[in-house]
């Protein structure tokens, strides 16, 4: 059957919620619980269905349909007004999702009455306002990470005076092979030559 939905209201926010964070633990998978922010959009629809019609008599389905959003939105409005974004306004809304349901329903009856659809096709039509909540992305929320501090809560130092290249002592250029140590004469004896 042909269908329709449309938006009445809606609004994002964030939540957190636990959730499992998992690591491999000597090539185990280990799971402990943690906690994890998302980012949720929350929205109030009504939809229908109806059965395969003319496109005359879909086009008063539709607008019988947006005659119905708008009873629907008449009972939700206060509710709505009444809270602020978040999860609060969850509860709110369904404590008044019932009486948008019985209004929408009662105005599209009366909206379709008027047209030419017949009545045995109007019954078929299946209208109703829900809730969805679907989750735009989630974070892992990690602990903050201590930084070092030096001993006796000194600043670090930055070795100004080396110059990339040069030696930091004398401002002589620094060897290549600097791992390699020259090896000192010990004595200047010249070897006895065997008689």
């Amino acid at each position: 059957m042909p269908g329709f939905e449309r938006k009445i209201w809606g609004f994002r926010y964030h939540e957190l919620v636990r959730g499992e964070c998992c690591r491999k633990v000597f090539g185990r998978k280990v799971c402990v619980p943690c906690p994890v922010s998302r980012y949720v959009d929350y929205s109030i629809y009504l939809g229908f269905n109806h059965p395969s019609v003319t496109p005359s008599w879909q086009a008063s389905i539709y607008s019988c349909a947006s005659a119905a959003v708008a009873a629907a939105y008449s009972i939700l409005a206060p509710a709505i007004a009444s809270c602020s974004a978040g999860p609060g306004c969850i509860a709110a809304i369904a404590l008044a999702i019932p009486l948008a349901n019985n209004a929408a329903r009662e105005a599209f009856r009366k909206c379709i009455a008027n047209t030419d659809v017949p009545e045995s096709i109007y019954r078929q039509v299946n209208l109703g306002i829900y809730t969805r909540k679907s989750v735009l992305s989630s974070t892992r929320l990690k602990r903050p990470i201590k930084k070092k501090r030096a001993k006796n809560n000194a600043p670090l130092r930055k070795n100004t005076s080396a110059r990339k290249g040069m030696s930091a002592r004398k401002g002589m250029p620094v060897r290549k092979n600097s791992s390699i140590t020259m090896k000192k004469k010990v004595c200047g004896c010249k070897k006895l030559r065997k008689r």
